[in-house]
């Protein structure tokens, strides 16, 4: 590949990735370097940290659109940008069970 960059878009790849040894990895798909093989790793290790972090939302509601949600379903949706240029879409659903 030589772009230097991670491979964590490829699905099939990453699945190899998680599978072999970096050695057996580097010998079994030759067009890929270390500095991507590390790339990646690098990238992986960030999002599983990521993903072990807990995170919270604060969402103050007026007691009008409390009572409101009581009587109607409600849909509220945030999307949140993240330091990979990526978005974190958030879409909470509200139902009056019945």
């Amino acid at each position: 590949m030589t772009t230097n960059k991670d491979f964590c878009h490829d699905k099939d790849l990453v699945k190899s990735f998680n599978k072999l040894s970096k050695e057996e990895f580097l010998e079994t798909y030759e067009y890929i370097d270390e500095l991507e093989y590390n790339a990646t790793r690098r990238k992986l290790n960030n999002n599983t940290k990521n993903m072990n972090e807990d995170y919270s939302i604060s969402i103050p509601f007026s007691n009008e659109e409390l009572e409101e949600m009581l009587h109607e379903n409600k849909s509220f949706e945030w999307v949140f940008p993240t330091n990979e240029n990526e978005n974190v879409q958030i879409t909470i659903h509200l139902y009056k069970e019945e």
